[in-house]
C-alpha cells in the first residue's frame, strides 16, 4: 500500500530492511529515554533498537528518499519493538541480559485481538506540526478497519503528560492507567496511561472475534471519506501533529 501525498511525501507499509538503521535511529531519538534501563544508550540503544523491529508492521514517511516518520504497530503474537533474550544476553552479559528481559516481558499486557496497538509514532524533527503524524495515525485507522478492528489502543508514560493532551485532541480517551511501582528506578517512569480510539466497521468485515462485539459509539471525529474505487468510513484527524 503506497499512498501519495503532498509535497512529495509518501506513505507506505513497511520499511525497507536497507533503512533498518535509519528507522532504529529515528525510533531511539523518541524513545530510547523510556527504554534506558533494558537497553542502555547511546550507539548500544540504537544497536538493540536495530536488531528488534519488525520492519513489515510499520507506516514509514518519505520525502525524496529520505524516511522522515514512521509508525509502528503490533500484533496479537508479534511486536513492533520486540527484545529478543538472545540480544539483550549479548549486549549486556548472561545475568544482566535475562534481568533486563525479565523486566521488558513484566511491562508487557496481552493485547485484545478487536483492537490495534501503536507501538510508537515517530516523525522527524523538522516534519514535526506539519500534520505527518495525523496522517500516520489515519493509515492504522484505516488498517484497523480493513483487519475489522473496533479501535486502536497505545500507551503514555505518565512522565510525557504533553503526548496524551495531544492525543486527546486527536480523540483518543483514558482507557486506564497501569502503575509499575515494582519496577520503579528500573524504568523511567511509574505509570503508563493507556489510551483509546474507537473504530467504525467496514461494510463486510467482521472482528476477529471469537463471540460477536457491539461496535463502540463513533467519536465525533470520525467522518466519512471517499477513497478511491469504494466509499468507506475512516478516521479523519482534527488537528495537524
Amino acid at each position: 500500500m503506497t499512498t501519495p501525498t503532498v509535497a512529495g511525501l509518501e506513505v507506505r507499509q513497511g520499511i525497507p530492511e536497507a533503512l533498518r538503521g535509519e528507522a532504529a535511529q529515528l525510533y531511539a531519538g523518541v524513545f530510547a529515554a523510556k527504554y534506558q534501563a533494558l537497553i542502555g544508550d547511546g550507539p548500544q540503544a540504537v544497536r538493540i533498537i536495530a536488531a528488534s523491529l519488525c520492519l513489515s508492521q510499520a507506516f514509514a514517511a518519505f520525502c525524496q528518499g529520505r524516511l522522515v516518520g514512521l509508525a509502528g504497530y503490533n500484533r496479537p503474537n508479534s511486536h513492533f519493538l520486540c527484545l529478543r533474550a538472545s540480544v539483550l544476553i549479548r549486549e549486556f552479559g548472561l545475568l544482566l541480559g535475562l534481568w533486563r528481559y525479565f523486566l521488558h516481558v513484566c511491562q508487557r499486557k496481552r493485547l485484545p485481538r478487536q483492537e490495534l496497538l501503536i507501538d510508537g509514532i515517530v516523525v522527524a524533527e523538522d516534519w514535526r506540526g506539519r500534520g505527518l503524524g495525523s496522517l500516520l495515525i489515519e493509515r492504522l485507522a484505516y488498517l484497523g478497519q480493513l483487519q475489522g478492528r473496533v479501535g486502536l489502543r497505545l500507551g503514555v508514560v505518565d512522565t510525557n503528560p504533553r503526548a496524551r493532551q495531544l492525543y486527546e485532541r486527536l480523540g483518543f480517551a483514558l482507557l486506564e492507567t497501569r502503575y509499575y511501582r515494582l519496577l520503579k528506578g528500573w524504568i523511567p517512569f511509574t505509570a503508563l496511561q493507556v489510551m483509546r480510539l474507537p473504530l467504525p466497521p467496514l461494510a463486510g468485515i467482521r472482528a476477529p472475534a471469537p463471540q460477536s462485539r457491539r461496535v463502540l459509539a463513533i467519536h465525533g471525529r470520525l467522518v466519512r471519506r471517499l477513497r478511491p474505487c469504494a466509499k468507506v468510513v475512516v478516521w479523519s484527524p482534527p488537528r495537524s501533529v
